[in-house]
């Protein structure tokens, strides 16, 4: 799939969110893994915003998941939200 993987940042007092569009590969599942650890540390909280997913590969999925729980990720304190959160997280994280 060529992507069409977009990221929109939002800061607020101390949190960031991250809106996510357009369809979801390993390409997405690098850019948004790194924009993640860009920002560790720099904020209290980061809320990814899932909704705006068209299409979620497996693939994408797979390395994502794998990428989230390296220590640094894992500790953090990531928020997803939305209808396609569930589906690109691993089993047992938090999703609003």
């Amino acid at each position: 799939m060529e992507t069409d993987f977009t990221i929109r940042y939002h800061r607020n007092s101390d949190s960031l969110h991250l809106k996510l569009a357009g369809g979801f590969d390993e390409t997405a599942a690098r850019v948004l893994t790194e924009a993640l650890k860009r920002n560790i540390g720099s904020e209290d909280k980061i809320f990814v915003h899932t909704s705006g997913l068209s299409q979620i590969e497996s693939l994408g999925k797979e390395i994502f998941q794998t990428e989230l729980s390296a220590p640094q990720l894992k500790t953090a304190n990531i928020i997803f939200t939305g209808d396609n959160g569930g589906s690109i997280v691993p089993e047992g994280t938090k999703v609003l």
